[in-house]
This record gives C-alpha cells, structure tokens and sequence, in this order.
C-alpha cells in the first residue's frame, strides 16, 4: 500500500468527526510508530492549537533510496578520483557555475552567464588566499576598496565548501566542522549569498535576522502560499534549535539535511534571499555525506523540477499534514538521487578520455585545454594564461609564447577577451 499524506487520510476517512480531529488521531499514531524519526520541534501555531512536533517516517521508499543514493555515491567516488587534479579543478569550476545559474533560476534571477563565469574565475583564482568566511562578511569599507563583481561572494561559498574537504573531496561525512556553529555565521553566509542583491526595502532590520513578519503571495491567490516566523525572537529561537537538527546524529544523516533545509524556509528568516541562502546550506550540509561534485549539483535537478519541489514545501507546511516530513523527504530524496545519477553518468561518459588526460603522449597545455573541452561550463570558453600557468607551473610569459606558436600551428584558437574578460585559449580542429 502505497504511503499517504495524513491531508491525504483525512480525505479518504469515513469518520464522523471533525477533519482535523481525525488528523490528530493518524498524528498520533505515525508519530508513536516505531520507524519514525522525531526532531524534537514544535511547528505550528499554538494560538490556533495546530502544533505538531516535526517528524517523519522511515518508510521503504525511503530506506531504498539512501540505499541507492551511497551505492551511486561509492561509483562517483572512485570515477572522481580517478581524474587528474587540474581536470577535477576544471570541472568543478563548472559545477559551481552551473549551481549558480540554477539557484539563480530556481528563484526566477536574471544573470547572465557572462557573469556567473566572470565571478567563478575572480573567485577560482583566489584559491590559495585563506577561506574564511567571516572575514569575507561585507563591511562598509570593503564596498568602497574592492570593486564589486555581481556572484563573486556566492562563488566563493561555493569554493568554500570544496576547500573544506579538499584532501579528499569524496569522502564523505567529513564531520560537522564545515557547518554554521552560530547565528551569526548564518547571517555571514548569508550577507555573502546576497551580496549585491538585496532590493532597497528588503533589508535586514534585525539584529540578525529580519525583525517583523513576511508573507509570500502567488499570482492569482488571495491566501499566502507561504509565511515566515513572525518576529525576530521567535526566528532566534528556531535558528538555534535549526542549529543543534543539523548535528543531531540520532536522525540518519541525509534525512537530517533535508529537514533542516525544510526548517530553514519554514522559518524564512530574512525577508529576500531565502531560497538562494538555504539551497547554498543544503549543498554546504550535503557536501560531508555524499561527494562534492553531487552536492554542488542539485539546484540544476531542482530546477528541472522547480514546481514539484515547491510543491513539497506547500505540502509539508498544510496543517492538516501535522508537521509531518515524510512526503517531503521522499520528493528531496528523488531529487538528490537523480543528481547522483546524472553526475555518475558525466562521468562514465567521459570516464575514457579523463583517466587518460594524464597519461597522453602530448604536452601539459594540450592536456589542459582537452580537459578544459570535456569539463569546462560551456564550449566556447577555454583556458586564460593565466589558468594554464597556474595548472602547469610554468611562468606566463612560456606559455604566451607556447600558445602563439600552437596558434599558428592550428591546433589552438585564440579567443579574444572582451570587456573584463582576459582572453582564452581552445583546442582547435587539428588537435581535436
């Protein structure tokens, strides 16, 4: 029998009694079932008196998902390792470029993809400087010393994460160190996920957090889809218990990331940039349980199925479904498993050339822009001087005069820079 909603139950019931009392009785029985994972937090209403204590069940969907998603992540695994260092750092550059423009999207944000690219080069060639990300807060001082490049905070986020495992990327349960231990590195994170991007209003008002109430409003519907935790103490005080879930080593460890990501925009506690903050959390919390080429993966899954995973948010918040997270768990679960599928496949497609990349009969820039084909974010975007010397470790002035000769040869393109853009370097048809 397939696993229903408690909505869903309600639907179906013969009782005579009122809806929600028949809610509160399939509440009552689900939460006391042996299989179920309680978090110890209350969502709801207590003025209403529709409080439930956020849970959800180990169903058989479930279990064979997790299942299914570590045997795929063992797979990407050992075909990640497997790659050449400079080609894993090429394509994790485009990883983190495609994550950006799909959060972006997920949000409906316009950007280009010249700037995406621009920001994840500034924020890939700063690799070696210290992350750290409370010094990366944005400060009066640093907007008028430092111009800004639109994503550039959002990038190095990102790289953050790969560089908080960077012995070993796919290994995972790197631990909860990578994690946010206070309120205030949630608001850093989230200072430097917007960066640039709060409209004038939307402004944080609190000390931390926003300070008065927020609802979200679809087109065509009287009532909000969505409201937010209603004031600043309140969001405090799920902020901290959203902190102590996320380490909470009795619930199985990717069901613990979804329910925080669920408890994160439950809680909306800012008034814009919600969404972006808690996909970059989500990847942030995956990244030390599956590898880091998946975790930096899902928002482009996401987006291709942009109105379920709203959907599931709607679902999971109906009172009448008693803070109950099974449902949504199931739907996150898909989701992360046809990232780990998706990520696997790249890389068994492209499994033949990447293991040779380091082994070719050819030299290192060959091998780099070879890689730079197979990997990189789009076709059309090669390798600057400055990527190829950094690679290979040779001086910028040996490679310019390389690459000048490889030109005339054929079997390298220039393409000219325009505007910030420096100029890149592709494989031409002679080498392909």
């Amino acid at each position: 029998m397939t696993y229903k909603s408690i909505r869903r139950m309600v639907a179906m019931s013969r009782s005579a009694r009122r809806p929600d009392q028949v809610a509160r009785y399939f509440y009552e029985e689900r939460i006391a079932h042996p299989s179920v994972i309680k978090t110890g937090i209350t969502l709801g209403e207590a003025n209403k008196c529709n409080q439930h204590e956020m849970f959800a069940v180990m169903t058989a969907d479930i279990v064979r998902m997790i299942d299914d998603i570590y045997t795929l992540d063992r797979q990407v695994r050992v075909r990640w390792k497997r790659l050449p260092d400079f080609a894993q750092d090429i394509y994790v550059k485009s990883l983190i470029a495609r994550e950006i423009e799909s959060t972006n999207k997920v949000e409906s944000i316009d950007s280009s993809w010249e700037e995406v690219w621009s920001a994840v080069s500034v924020s890939s060639a700063q690799k070696g400087a210290k992350r750290d990300i409370q010094t990366r807060s944005v400060s009066g001082s640093q907007k008028h010393t430092k111009k800004h490049i639109r994503f550039e905070s959002l990038a190095h986020l990102y790289f953050t994460v790969r560089g908080s495992s960077e012995t070993d990327e796919c290994a995972a349960g790197t631990g909860h160190d990578a994690l946010p231990h206070s309120l205030q590195e949630i608001r850093d994170i989230y200072d430097l996920v917007m960066q640039g991007e709060i409209e004038k209003g939307n402004e944080v008002d609190g000390q931390i957090f926003r300070k008065n109430s927020v609802a979200i409003y679809d087109p065509g519907r009287l009532e909000p889809t969505h409201q937010g935790v209603r004031n600043e103490a309140d969001i405090t005080q799920y902020m901290r218990l959203w902190l102590r879930l996320q380490c909470d080593e009795r619930i199985p460890a990717l069901l613990r990331a979804i329910m925080c990501h669920f408890l994160f925009e439950y809680v909306h506690p800012f008034y814009d940039g919600n969404g972006r903050t808690g996909r970059y959390l989500l990847t942030q919390h995956l990244s030390t349980i599956v590898c880091f080429p998946v975790a930096a993966s899902l928002s482009r899954v996401i987006h291709g199925h942009k109105a379920q995973y709203y959907k599931a948010f709607e679902e999971a918040e109906d009172s009448m479904n008693c803070a109950e997270l099974t449902m949504f768990c199931e739907r996150m679960l898909k989701f992360v498993l046809e990232t780990e599928s998706d990520v696997n496949d790249a890389l068994e497609t492209r499994s033949f050339e990447g293991e040779m990349l380091g082994v070719l009969p050819v030299d290192i820039i060959t091998q780099l822009l070879f890689a730079q084909d197979l990997y990189g974010y789009k076709r059309d975007i090669g390798l600057t001087i400055q990527d190829i010397a950094t690679y290979s470790g040779m001086g910028r002035n040996r490679v310019a005069q390389i690459l000048k000769e490889m030109v005339v040869q054929g079997t390298v393109i220039e393409i000219p820079g325009a505007g910030r853009r420096a100029g890149m370097y592709v494989l031409g048809k002679k080498a392909r």
